[in-house]
């Protein structure tokens, strides 16, 4: 028996106009997560939350991140963190 592929949680997140689609982190980026937290490198954590939460390459994400009004950029991480599961107040585990 092989294990089956799952697709993880998504939803869009409308941003100045433009619906974005976004995706749960994998049990494996969820975990880089971590350490970027660890090493308290928050904003490169963010950054790698947005790139693999929205497929998008990290070099884009970056300059989205930096270029973008916070309020925007957070509505896309509650997003991402939602379906993860990473903000604060979400269930802890899953059905």
């Amino acid at each position: 028996m092989s294990l089956p592929k799952v697709s993880g949680p998504t939803t869009t997140v409308s941003v100045d106009g433009h619906l974005i689609t976004v995706r749960g982190l994998t049990r494996g980026e969820n975990a880089q997560v971590s350490r970027f937290i660890d090493a308290k490198q928050i904003e490169e954590a963010e950054i790698f939350i947005l790139g693999k939460g929205t497929d998008t390459a990290d070099d884009e994400a970056a300059g989205w991140y930096r270029d973008t009004p916070n309020r925007e950029v957070e509505k896309v991480l509650n997003a991402i963190g939602d379906l993860t599961r990473l903000t604060e107040g979400a269930a802890k585990s899953g059905p």
